[in-house]
């Protein structure tokens, strides 16, 4: 049976809700590699050449301090975008499953025939990620959010810890 422009336009609709999720997905963990990559890349070198140095003085404070304050405000530019980037993903993955659940409990001439099914299937014809809504507060996003934020946070308390350490071992030796 060949399809209707509705159901052609409902099957294109869920193709496109699952493109997106993995396009979000992949947005998502392109800027956190990028984060880390570019936080312990620039860390790494500022490390070897402080460990290289015979003492740290006042401009290699000043550096560390600069370095510090850079990696802050990477993070949280970084973080930002990531935040932003899993919400659309889980507004989508809220559209899909509920427009999954409303094909499955229909035939698709309700959808076709019927005032009230088109009614009905409209709202899951649009672009789901870029609504205002909190439609993605499901499962999943708590967790995904925590990563994020583990992500963006525990390389910062690390390096911190470090050049603490780094610093307090400088002045006993």
């Amino acid at each position: 049976m060949p399809g209707t422009l509705l159901s052609t336009l409902i099957l294109g609709e869920v193709a496109g809700k699952n493109g997106a999720i993995h396009a979000y997905d992949r947005m998502v963990w392109t800027v956190r590699s990028g984060f880390l990559t570019l936080l312990f890349g620039g860390w790494g070198l500022l490390l070897k050449s402080l460990v290289e140095l015979p003492s740290i003085g006042s401009t290699q404070y000043g550096i560390v301090g600069a370095m510090l304050c850079l990696s802050i405000a990477l993070a949280i530019g970084a973080r930002a975008i990531d935040l932003n980037y899993v919400r659309r993903k889980f507004r989508v993955i809220d559209a899909l499953n509920r427009l999954l659940q409303l094909l499955a409990s229909h035939e698709i001439s309700y959808f076709e025939e019927s005032d009230a099914g088109k009614a009905a299937i409209l709202p899951y014809l649009k672009v789901a990620g870029d609504s205002e809504s909190k439609s993605y507060e499901i499962a999943g996003y708590s967790g995904e959010k925590r990563v994020g934020q583990l992500i963006y946070t525990a390389p910062l308390v690390g390096i911190s810890i470090g050049m603490g350490l780094i610093v307090l071992l400088r002045s006993v030796l």
